[in-house]
């Protein structure tokens, strides 16, 4: 009878849990001053940040710092477009960018 009676306690609060809720997180930094959020890996060889789809991963940031974006059809998009540099005959920086299955190395220039 005891067992029974926890049984119909425990029953509802069962049946409320949700474990796979979806919500939007939102983090008030404050100041500005501060880290908004902070990932501190124990692992120092796993990914700091990873987004699935539930099947694969689509997104990730290392423990190097290196971003990659998995999908099939994968785009980087920026906000608007700006006014053109003033020389654009001279490269200040590269970025190097890898495309998946592809083994040719890519440079994007930078210009000031």
């Amino acid at each position: 009878m005891k067992k029974l009676l926890i049984s119909a306690l425990l029953l509802p609060m069962i049946a409320l849990a949700d474990p796979m809720t979806s919500r939007e997180l939102k983090v008030v930094c404050g100041s500005g001053h501060d880290n908004g959020i902070k990932i501190v890996g124990t692992n120092q060889y796993a990914p700091f940040i990873t987004i699935n789809d539930g099947l694969t991963t689509i997104f990730d940031v290392n423990y190097q710092g290196a971003v990659a974006i998995n999908a099939t059809n994968a785009k980087v998009i920026f906000g608007s477009t700006n006014t053109a540099p003033v020389t654009t005959n001279v490269v200040v920086a590269w970025v190097a960018v890898s495309v998946k299955g592809d083994t040719n190395a890519y440079r994007l220039p930078l210009y000031k």
